[in-house]
């Protein structure tokens, strides 16, 4: 969805492999997933309330890897530009967030910029494996055991990974959920500096990308075969940002579906399960 007026309304899901041997999860190739595409479903009921970043709320760590590899790199502009970018979302989730009645402090970290041996995918459906790698380059000896350290020294509730990536590419997130490998419970998003049509990523598009990340689910419903949910949720929510971004975030809002998918309220109207999918 990517509307010409508004920036893209970017997605993904948590494609990953259940069930694969340690020490590195099982690859996912792109053919495979591009084979099942009818099955895909970004709206699991298991993505809420689960892995390191499970419910937005209290005090939260966006922990920022800025990813280079042999073909791109940041420079300090570039760099400083998107991370205007983060805190105006960060801003537009705290306000949201009093309006529900939810205390939320975001703390920011970064591990610098951190350089990959290998080219850094733009393929959302590339094996997430990569993501794994960049953080042990760090130094860390696997996300697992960086969350755990971020939680104990900034006293958090919950840790989100960001990895930017300055390429044009669509943002994505990984998000954790039923039958995912255990070793990607520390969540992590991955964002591109700039849309695959050139244009920088907008702050509505980094926040949307968080959202996911704390269990949020897709509105506009990329994956199913009809266009009946996403239809349903454009007349109920026009405005969420879980539906579409602007470049403005004061037109977007996030509504009570939103709210309960990411643990703000614990109520969800009969008729919105329709929304959620299994698993």
């Amino acid at each position: 969805m990517r509307p010409t007026r508004f920036c893209a309304a970017l997605a993904l899901l948590g494609l990953l492999a259940a069930g694969c041997p340690r020490p590195e999860p099982a690859r996912i190739s792109t053919g495979a997933y591009a084979e099942r595409a009818g099955t895909v479903q970004s709206n699991q009921a298991s993505r809420r309330n689960n892995g390191s970043a499970a419910v937005l709320r209290g005090r939260v760590v966006l922990y920022h890897l800025w990813a280079e590899d042999a073909g791109s790199s940041w420079t300090a502009a570039r760099q400083a530009d998107v991370q205007d970018r983060v805190r105006a979302a960060i801003g537009f989730l705290t306000r949201w967030a009093r309006t529900y009645g939810i205390d939320l402090t975001f703390v920011e970290e970064a591990a610098g910029r951190v350089r990959s041996a290998s080219d850094l995918p733009t393929d959302m459906f590339a094996d997430p494996i990569w993501t794994e790698r960049l953080v042990q380059s760090t130094g860390a000896a696997d996300s697992s055991r960086l969350v755990a350290d971020l939680k104990r020294r900034h006293k958090a509730d919950e840790v989100l990974l960001v990895i930017h990536v300055n390429k044009a590419a669509d943002s994505y997130n990984l998000a954790f959920r039923a039958g995912v490998h255990p070793a990607y419970a520390a969540e992590r998003i991955v964002c591109f500096s700039r849309y695959p049509d050139q244009r920088p990523t907008c702050a509505a598009s980094y926040a949307h990308e968080i959202l996911h990340a704390f269990g949020a689910g897709e509105l506009y419903f990329p994956f199913d075969r009809t266009d009946e949910r996403a239809k349903r949720a454009g007349h109920l929510f026009p405005n969420d940002i879980l539906f579409r971004v602007d470049l403005n975030l004061d037109a977007l809002n996030i509504g009570p579906w939103t709210a309960y998918r990411i643990g703000w309220t614990d109520h969800l109207d009969a008729d919105l399960r329709a929304l959620e999918d299994e698993n």
